[in-house]
């Protein structure tokens, strides 16, 4: 039963949803201190209260509260009661009513109860501006900036000490307390606003903004002019100039929310100030410029305000770099990836751009809290694969949440900016660096120079005493202006072209122990070798194994650091070869990174390489990705690259990413890049294209997927159909939605004002244009087949007449000269002058001609093709260039046309093996002349007149109809694709027709990758079977990216064979279904994607063997790929024991949860010793 307080009691009445004035409210009792709640959505339901059981102890408690508040965040200023209790829009006022047992008396317990209340309005003021996070905010002036927020604890509790004039005057102020409480026996805290004025603070402390335009610091370039056209399109990138320095920074920033001990660039002080202001920023700079000062600053601005971040990486290497970075700066840091969670609900949350999109999917409680997401590496919008996630998580981001972006200098910065803006209906402002903090210059390496004792001794022979002049062993090319250097390019060249072969040849051995010595003797370690090659990376590195880079301190400094990295790891597992052969590589300076490289003993090669205990390191392209390493020198064992389909020059984009990390801020004044010249010299034009060519374009990658459809259709938070239209592929057409709506204004004005065609005769005339259009497209595709065949020479014989019309041009015919087999092009002799128009009438006599013949040689292509007559012109060819031969075939021409005797070559019978496509193509003409001659209006005289109108009319229709579906969701250029999805979904039952989803499409939610397959891999009976270490193997063909042959030489243990192939029969059968909706993917291809080539390892490692053991059994695997593929089937593992849930399967979970045991053990799960 519920009663009110007795009146010994009091009940208090307050706007509890202000988390500042709970504490002011309620007294917590011994069971723990009230929960964090959102900014946005701070609960109604308060801690469990202790009784105040008379007027005195609440007076008492009421003072103690005041005089010494807890430890919350408040403003520097003396707070004022009043506003603390205010919300802009406050929640209804809860009332707490005391349960009490009727028996004893005794309070069992609250209960909040809503009375309906009318809130009076509130003066805003004197209010600074929001908590960030919530939705509405006082409308401040935009040129001034935020009062900073912080509670100064000495100075307040000063002023409010109880012998303070101020507290005394505001006591005397209170009405009495019965006064306070109402009838119904609660407290009304609203009185203490008639003592407001008795808690202002002096002037003098207040902290007064200073009075400065920051648009006029920022110095907001305008943008150029859009495209011609972009009718009332806004500009929501702006472009900040760093040209010109801030020098009043200090006033500007007076209480900095974190500061550094080096002096801060421009661009860094003017991307802090925007922060500050709570403005999108878009950082576009160099290498190693200083892009996470600014990250580092939006961590400390939350932090200040006691908000959430989020530090979001493409790589998980770059992930715990950083999580170790941020845990020594601002100590409360978490990390979320695939395979490590640590505080996770820490202020500063580093995660995959895939966990965040899986909470923002789920709707996270963070979320709420969030303040700030900093989008590192954005350029990797530009991944194939993983740039959807990227457009997915901006577009789902709620609107409270403010985005710092970090990019490597791309070409379309602003481009990218303006469509993140446009989305979040924010200006987002762009800050590019112009220049690298340290210069680079480009060099030829030719390795040792000159001739040989052999070679000299013949010189002297034949009394060449002169040889070509030698260039010395690295040659300049590019300089730190980015000059090329053309003469020395050329010098290069002619000693390459002299009469002997003057660098030293040798083996790859010989060529780096002199580079090594070249690089110690001009002091240019540390340096990294890029070498586009795992095995060569090893191969070269374990050349130089007798070459020793390091001091006896060094080594005893690398001995005792590898000792307590490894300490970690069985005996064993210290064993491995890969792991003894790095110890003395690094033992003497040399390191080895890439991915075929455990992940453990990759933290230790770079972890040296930060100490500078690495003097060469052997790399792949991925060292040059995102992890903050830079080195003096940069070494390009090679400029060409195997890309998967061909070997190519590297691009641009590639080249200055791995030359960047030349070059350590405060520490060299100019990098080094080398290129090592085996062979040819390079070819000039392709390395100036290289080194000084533009980064790719930033282009949206963005596809439609079933993890897509499957997590919005569930969340409802927005439409596929929304996610679509705000991607980055749309935003050319969205932004010019303004310029749409005109042009379809203007076009349906013009098909208003022209005149229809007016005759009974030509009624169908609108069916038959349709007709005659379908009829020019099937017969180009069949002109364009026969210009394609062997019997191409033969069909088109000279003398033949064909009828064609060119573009804009009206119906003519010609003589056939000769056909060039090459070029696919048909030489042709008109005998007609051109006139403009063209009839779209395939019977039309209206064939111009004129009265005296004129020749004119022309070339003709499948596009201008009509007709071919079937028999030829019996005139001589060679005499067709004399008046006569033109008189005598212009007759024979004109005879056709006036008796109409045209007849046209059959085509089948011309080609004697024509397949059933073709003949299928021929059959398509052929049926739709006849239409076209079957129809009403060809008996009106003013047929082609009307033609022509009805043909005008069509095409300001069908322009209207492009332009009415460019406005519409049927025109997204993935809509297509998106109908095939869910055709798949409904068909497969995943999802109900324009309806919720079904118990599939719940399973396949919790995956991340290969939903579908893996469903149906759950809800049959594939696994009923499987012991755990089966389910391991079996699952591990999701996980493994290995090359196309590895099916074919895949081992699959005997007890998994049957199994296997259940699972293909069952990948076929989805690939089958895919067809069918419209995928133009053939089944078996479908299936190839699942790659078995480590089935048998995993199954192994599952049935208990060794890592080593592991890897005598994988002789062509290498060790950081085995592991790679285990930790990411662990990851899957994870989510089918959740999918196991949804459906209710007890068994299963506990088998799938048996298998990950099974593989979390050993070297493969060793913890990164980021996160020590």
């Amino acid at each position: 039963m519920e009663l009110v307080f007795d009146p010994s009691d009091l009940r208090v009445v307050g706007k509890l949803a202000n988390p500042l004035s709970a504490d002011l409210l309620y007294e917590p009792s011994s069971i723990g201190p009230p929960r964090p709640s959102g900014l946005n959505h701070c609960p109604f339901s308060p801690p469990p209260l202790r009784v105040l059981s008379d007027k005195a102890d609440f007076e008492q408690k009421l003072k103690e509260l005041l005089l010494k508040p807890p430890k919350l965040h408040l403003p520097r200023i003396i707070p004022n009661i009043l506003n603390l209790l205010r919300t802009e829009q406050p929640p209804q006022i809860g009332e707490l009513h005391a349960v009490r047992d009727l028996a004893t008396g005794e309070i069992k317990g609250v209960r909040e109860v809503i009375p309906k209340l009318e809130i009076s309005k509130v003066d805003f003021d004197e209010t600074y501006s929001k908590p960030p996070g919530f939705n509405h905010d006082v409308d401040l002036d935009k040129t001034s900036l935020p009062v900073p927020c912080q509670f100064d604890v000495d100075k307040a509790s000063s002023t409010l000490s109880p012998d303070s004039d101020d507290m005394q005057s505001f006591l005397a102020s209170l009405p009495p307390l019965e006064d306070m409480v109402a009838s119904d026996r609660s407290i009304n805290l609203q009185h203490f606003g008639e003592a407001e004025s008795c808690t202002q603070p002096p002037k003098e402390q207040l902290d007064e903004p200073p009075q400065v335009n920051l648009n006029e610091v920022l110095r907001i370039k305008d943008l150029p002019s859009t495209e011609e056209g972009s009718i009332g399109r806004r500009k929501w990138a702006e472009v900040v100039n760093i040209a010109e320095t801030v020098p009043n920074y200090a006033e500007l920033n007076p209480n900095p929310a974190y500061t550094w001990p080096f002096e801060l660039d421009t661009f860094q002080k003017k991307a802090i100030l925007l922060i500050e202001k709570g403005e999108n920023v878009f950082v576009s700079a160099h290498t190693s410029a200083g892009k996470t000062v600014v990250a580092e600053y939006a961590i400390a601005l939350a932090k200040k305000h006691m908000t959430k971040t989020i530090y979001t990486s493409p790589i998980k290497t770059l992930s715990n770099e950083k999580f170790r970075d941020f845990r020594e700066m601002f100590e409360d840091v978490g990390i979320v990836t695939g395979d490590v969670q640590i505080k996770r609900d820490a202020a500063t949350l580093i995660v995959t751009t895939e966990i965040l999109r899986s909470m923002l999917y789920n709707k996270a409680s963070i979320i709420d809290d969030l303040e700030w997401v900093i989008f590192d590496e954005c350029h990797y919008i530009n991944d194939a694969d993983r740039g959807v996630v990227w457009e997915e998580v901006l577009i789902m981001l709620p609107p409270h949440v403010h985005l710092v972006l970090l990019s490597a200098t791309v070409p379309n910065a602003i481009e990218l900016a303006d469509w993140i803006g446009r989305i979040k209906q924010k200006s987002i402002y762009v800050i590019s660096t112009t220049k690298r903090p340290v210069a680079l210059e480009h060099m030829l390496y030719l390795g040792k120079i000159g001739a040989s004792k052999e070679q000299k001794a013949l010189l002297k022979a034949k009394e060449k005493p002169q040889a070509v002049e030698l260039p010395d062993q690295a040659v300049l090319i590019l300089d730190s202006s980015n000059q090329f250097k053309s003469k020395n390019y050329l010098q290069v060249c002619a000693a390459k072209r002299g009469s002997f072969n003057q660098w030293k040849g040798g083996d790859e051995r010989s060529r780096y122990l002199g580079l090594v010595q070249y690089l110690q003797q001009n002091d240019y370690c540390p340096a990294i070798i890029f070498t586009l090659s795992r095995k060569r990376c090893d191969d070269n590195a374990r050349a130089l194994g007798s070459v020793d880079m390091t001091s006896a301190t060094e080594k005893s400094q690398i001995h005792k650091f590898i000792k307590h990295c490894t300490a970690r790891l069985s005996p064993e597992d210290r064993r491995l070869p890969q792991v003894e052969m790095l110890k003395q590589l690094l033992r003497v300076g040399i390191g080895i990174h890439h991915s075929g490289i455990l992940p453990i003993m990759k933290e230790v090669v770079e972890m040296l390489f930060q100490k500078g205990l690495t003097k060469l390191l052997f790399a792949t392209e991925t060292f040059a990705m995102g992890v903050n390493m830079p080195a003096r020198t940069v070494v390009f064992d090679s400029i060409r690259k195997y890309d998967g389909y061909q070997f190519r020059d590297l691009l641009p984009a590639e080249y200055i990413q791995m030359a960047g990390r030349a070059g350590r801020r405060g520490k060299d004044t100019v990098g080094v890049v080398l290129i090592m010249v085996k062979g040819d010299v390079p070819d000039s034009r392709s390395l100036q294209v290289m080194m000084t060519g533009k980064p790719q374009l930033l282009q949206s990658k963005f596809k439609v997927t079933d993890t897509m459809i499957l997590n919005l259709k569930a969340g409802l938070q927005m439409r596929v159909e929304e996610v679509m239209r705000d991607s980055f592929v749309e935003d050319s057409k969205q932004s010019q939605q303004d310029k749409f709506v005109k042009d379809r204004e203007k076009l349906t004005e013009k098909l208003a004002a022209m005149e229809p065609v007016n005759c009974n005769s030509c009624s169908s005339i609108s069916e038959c244009l349709a007709d005659l259009e379908h009829l020019a497209a099937y017969r180009l595709t069949l002109w364009q087949r026969v210009f394609e065949l062997a019997a191409s020479s033969k069909i088109f014989s000279p003398g033949k007449v064909v009828v064609f019309a060119r573009v804009g041009e009206s119906t003519r015919l010609g003589v056939i000269t000769s056909f060039n087999v090459k070029q696919n092009q048909l030489n042709v002799i008109s005998l007609a002058e051109k006139e403009e128009g063209r009839s779209y009438w395939p019977a039309s006599r209206k064939i111009t001609r004129s009265n005296i013949p004129k020749s004119e040689l022309l070339v003709l292509s499948p596009e201008d093709m009509l007709d071919l007559s079937a028999t030829e012109l019996k005139v001589d060819v060679k005499k067709l260039n004399t008046p006569k031969g033109l008189r005598e075939a212009g007759q024979d021409m004109f005879d056709i046309v006036e008796s109409w005797t045209f007849k046209k070559v059959n085509l089948i019978k011309e080609i004697k093996n024509a397949d059933l496509d073709f003949a299928e193509k021929m059959q398509n003409v052929d049926l739709l002349e006849q239409n076209v001659l079957s129809h009403s209006c060809s008996s009106c005289p003013l047929f082609e007149t009307h033609l022509e109108i009805a043909q005008k009319r069509r095409s300001v229709n069908s322009e209207l109809y492009r332009v009415s579906l460019l406005l519409s969701e049927e025109g997204m250029v993935m809509m297509p694709d998106y109908y095939k999805h869910l055709q798949v979904l409904e068909k497969l039952g995943y999802v109900e027709p324009n309806g919720p989803l079904k118990l599939k499409g719940r399973i396949a939610r919790t995956m991340s990758d290969h939903e579908v397959v893996l469903t149906e891999v759950l809800v049959g009976d594939v696994l009923f079977k499987c012991k755990p270490n089966e389910v391991a193997a079996l699952l591990s063909v999701f996980v493994y990216q290995g090359k196309a042959e590895d099916n074919e030489n895949a081992k699959i243990p005997l007890s998994l064979q049957e199994i296997m192939q259940q699972f293909l029969t069952l990948v076929t059968d989805v690939g089958k279904v895919r067809r069918e909706c419209g995928f133009d993917e053939d089944p078996a291809i479908f299936c190839d994607q699942y790659n078995r080539g480590l089935v048998n390892i995993v199954y192994h490692w599952a049935s208990g063997m060794t890592f080593a053991q592991i890897m005598q059994l994988a002789a062509n695997q290498q060790e950081g790929t085995i592991v790679r593929c285990i930790q990411r089937l662990d990851e899957l593992l994870g989510h089918v024991k959740d999918a196991a849930k949804v459906i209710g399967n007890p068994e299963l979970h506990k088998k799938v949860e048996q298998a990950s045991t099974l593989i979390r053990r050993d070297i493969v799960f060793a913890a990164s010793l980021y996160l020590e």
